[in-house]
């Protein structure tokens, strides 16, 4: 096999470079940012592999699209292994080349090329997955060539092929670039890569993008580019970092749940003295948490050290006449802290955490929260979950009938894309964001300007949001 690269501002272009410049031959190997050395040639270097057994020449002419070919040779027909490979791995259309059967019987016989691969793929739509030949698996009519009939195990290896295929697909179609005036524009094309490096999905990179189109047809630099960027960016964030309803007279009612472990009885614990204690208002803990083993001992510390209420409750079931109660300021259930006494203002709840497999025992529990219009319910998340399983949490706790997203763990990460991402897929607004363990310093409201900053930049900044 022949390696070659290509260099190129962007991922996309190359394999589009590769495609024209070598046509069926190439195969996809590898990509990544070129180093120092070559970064005036381009930003990325991807590589192709071509089978050797050709005769090669250098490369005359410069490459498409502003690409940078280092080196070229032609290839013969592939062979039969090739071909399997490129069926399964590029998925496009290969050079019709006679197919010849490896028993004696067949001696001297030629299989014409099956009809499927004499015809020329159609180009993949944006987010399609290419689909493998069928005929990768199937045998020539005749009795030629099957690749899951031949010695070496070739089946096996198409399966295989399959399978790398689909993740590298999958890897790779965030660096992809749309089709259009973004590949004509080196700077635009830069901030959507950037984008997607940031886990920013590739619908929404592509269209905050493209509406710098015009700045950047009337040459406004990058750093003006970026200035517009972040305001379209923080546009699009919606945020209410407050707590409660609008219902007046009433106790702020706050309910936080999420899975297992993103940091609720925490995060309740700093809500309880930044949107409570340091307003002068009184403040009760509800703990529904009756499956974490300590969770009631730890809110119970909390509600100690505070010196505020705090009432523990067998699960969900009593939380209604509970709250009845309290808004009355009659409840006699068992609670500790001198804030026990009259209706508080402002009640925080604090619920267990569920496994997928586990949702259906809180069925209750997510019936009341959903109905309860007084009741502000947060989806409390940890900001280093990956975005497919961020996405999946958040549809398994949208039984809860949330208003609001919050986001904790921001130092744990430093790809802040998902964020913005659920928060405008969802329409919920983002509450407030957790930055770190400290109570209740690390806990801090959600504001469009520096969840955008946060969104572009990846980073924390050292003195805080």
């Amino acid at each position: 096999m022949n390696i070659k690269a290509y260099y190129s501002d962007s991922v996309e272009s190359a394999i589009r470079q590769a495609r024209v410049e070598l046509g069926d031959d190439a195969i996809l190997l590898d990509s990544k940012k070129s180093g120092p050395s070559e970064r005036h040639l381009g930003l990325y270097e991807v590589r192709f592999v071509l089978s050797d057994a050709g005769t090669g020449e250098p490369a005359t002419g410069g490459a498409p699209h502003g690409g940078r070919l280092r080196e070229r040779r032609l290839s013969q027909p592939p062979s039969e292994v090739e071909r399997v490979f490129r069926r399964a791995v590029w998925a496009g259309p290969v050079r019709p080349a006679p197919v010849r059967a490896p028993g004696p019987a067949l001696a001297g016989r030629e299989q014409a090329p099956a009809a499927s691969h004499a015809a020329h793929a159609q180009p993949l739509e944006r987010g399609e997955l290419p689909a493998a030949s069928s005929s990768a698996s199937a045998a020539p009519a005749g009795g030629g060539f099957s690749p899951t009939a031949a010695p070496g195990g070739l089946g096996e290896l198409s399966r295989g092929i399959e399978e790398i295929r689909r993740m590298l697909y999958s890897h790779t179609q965030t660096c992809y670039l749309p089709a259009g005036e973004l590949l004509a524009q080196p700077l635009l094309a830069r901030l959507y890569q950037e984008l997607a490096a940031n886990e920013v999905s590739p619908e929404l990179a592509a269209q905050l993008v493209a509406g710098l189109t015009p700045a950047a047809e009337h040459g406004a630099s990058r750093a003006d580019l970026e200035r517009d960027l972040l305001e379209k960016l923080a546009a699009l964030v919606p945020v209410e970092p407050e707590v409660g309803t609008s219902h007046r007279g009433a106790p702020q009612i706050v309910a936080l749940v999420g899975p297992t472990g993103a940091g609720k009885t925490t995060t309740l614990a700093k809500l309880a003295v930044r949107m409570g204690l340091e307003r002068s208002r009184q403040v009760h803990l509800l703990s529904a948490d009756n499956q974490r083993v300590g969770a009631l001992h730890q809110i119970e510390t909390y509600a100690e050290i505070f010196g505020v209420g705090c009432t523990a409750l067998d699960g969900g079931a009593e939380l209604g006449a509970v709250l009845d109660e309290l808004c009355r300021g009659s409840t006699k259930t068992p609670r500790a802290g001198p804030a026990a006494h009259g209706a508080p203002d402002l009640v925080l709840i604090d619920t267990p955490g569920y496994g997928g497999g586990e949702l259906a025992g809180a069925a209750g529990l997510a019936g009341f929260l959903r109905a309860s219009e007084g009741i502000d319910t947060h989806l409390v998340l940890s900001a280093s979950t990956k975005p497919r399983d961020l996405r999946r949490s958040i549809e398994e706790y949208s039984v809860f009938g949330p208003r609001k997203l919050l986001f904790t763990k921001l130092d744990e990460t430093q790809t802040f894309g998902p964020l913005l991402q659920e928060a405008v897929r969802t329409g919920w607004p983002l509450s407030f964001l957790g930055v770190g363990q400290r109570i209740p310093e690390d806990l801090v409201a959600a504001g469009k300007a520096a969840v955008a900053k946060l969104v572009w930049t990846g980073k924390l900044p050292a003195g805080g949001l």
